[in-house]
């Protein structure tokens, strides 16, 4: 997993156009398993249970 301090999700299958950006307030609390998301049978934005983020 990539730690990263935001990500966008595009959501052009929902709406075209649409996209999600999530900021983590605290490093080390956003992660992006692209690589094992599927191997694993995860989703691929992992967020920190009991932390904040905006949205």
């Amino acid at each position: 997993m990539t730690e990263s301090q935001n990500i966008e999700i595009n959501l052009d299958v929902v709406k075209e156009g649409l996209k999600l950006w999530i900021d983590a307030r605290k490093g080390g609390t956003l992660f992006d398993a692209e690589r094992s998301a599927a191997e694993y049978n995860e989703a691929r934005f992992q967020l920190r249970e009991g932390c904040f983020y905006d949205y």
